[in-house]
C-alpha cells in the first residue's frame, strides 16, 4: 500500500516538474516517424527508366573477286596446202575462257573453257555477207574478216560477255611448238575413234597414215600426234 502510494506521487511530481508539455491526445506521439518507416517498407523503390539502344546490324566485308574472259583460237593455216586459205585463215578451233580470280581465296580460283564448234552459225558485225543475213555467218569467219577486233565484236553481240583478258591465236606450226615446248601432253580418250593423219600432221611428223585411238587407254603424245588428234572429227 505504502509503494503504491509512494510510485502515485513520484509520477505527479514528474508531470508537474517537466518543461516538456504533455502531447495534446488528439496527436499521438511519434506520428512523423512511424508514417516514414511505413512508406519505407511498404512502397516500392522508383525505377530508373531504361531507354533501349539501336540494334548495330554487322556489315559483311566484300570479298573481293575478279573475272577474266578471253578467246584461244587455232586456225587452218597449212604452209603445205595454201589452196585451203584461199577464202582466209579460219579459226577452227575456238574456246571462250573465263577465270575467277579470289586474291584472298586462291584455292577459289575457277578457269572454264567453253569450245564453240566452228559451223555455228551467229552474228558476226563485220561479216561482209549479204546484208539480208543481216550478218549471220560461220563463227570461225570471225577471224578471216577481221582478226582480233571482228573476234572481240562477235563473242560480246552474241553471248553477252566483256572481252577483258588476253585472246590468243596459233597455227599449225605454232600449235606444234607449244607442245614442243611441254615436252608431250598426256590424253586419255573418252571414246575410240580412227582419224587419218597426213605427212604434215603424221604422227612421226614424216608420214601419213589411219590412227586410232582407244577409249580410256592413255597416250603421251608428242607434238605432231597431239595435232592430229586434235584435229579429228
Amino acid at each position: 500500500m505504502s509503494k503504491s502510494i509512494f510510485l502515485a506521487v513520484a509520477v505527479i511530481l514528474l508531470v508537474a516538474c517537466s518543461s516538456v508539455p504533455f502531447p495534446d491526445p488528439e496527436e499521438p506521439a511519434f506520428i512523423g516517424p512511424l508514417q516514414t518507416a511505413i512508406a519505407s517498407e511498404t512502397l516500392p523503390a522508383p525505377t530508373a527508366t531504361v531507354t533501349p539502344s539501336a540494334t548495330v546490324t554487322p556489315t559483311e566485308t566484300p570479298i573481293p573477286v575478279f573475272e577474266y574472259t578471253g578467246v584461244i583460237m587455232g586456225g587452218d593455216f597449212d604452209v603445205n596446202r595454201p589452196e585451203r586459205n584461199r577464202f582466209g585463215v579460219r579459226s577452227d578451233v575456238f574456246l571462250i575462257y573465263t577465270f575467277k580470280h579470289w586474291p584472298t581465296f586462291p584455292d577459289r580460283n575457277q578457269l572454264t573453257l567453253i569450245s564453240l564448234p566452228r559451223d555455228l552459225w551467229v552474228k558476226v558485225p563485220c561479216s561482209p555477207l549479204d546484208p539480208e543475213l543481216e550478218g549471220n555467218d560461220r563463227v570461225n569467219a570471225a577471224w578471216a574478216y577481221g582478226q582480233f577486233d571482228c573476234v572481240k565484236d562477235m563473242v560480246e553481240a552474241n553471248f553477252d560477255l566483256t572481252i577483258n583478258a588476253p585472246m590468243a591465236f596459233t597455227d599449225f606450226d605454232g600449235f606444234m611448238w607449244v607442245v614442243a615446248r611441254l615436252g608431250a601432253v598426256t590424253i586419255t580418250p573418252n571414246q575410240t575413234y580412227t582419224d587419218w593423219c597426213g605427212n604434215y600432221h603424221g604422227t612421226d611428223g614424216n608420214s601419213g597414215s589411219f590412227v586410232t585411238w582407244y577409249e580410256g587407254q592413255t597416250y603421251s603424245m608428242g607434238p605432231n600426234e597431239a595435232l592430229c588428234y586434235t584435229r579429228g572429227r
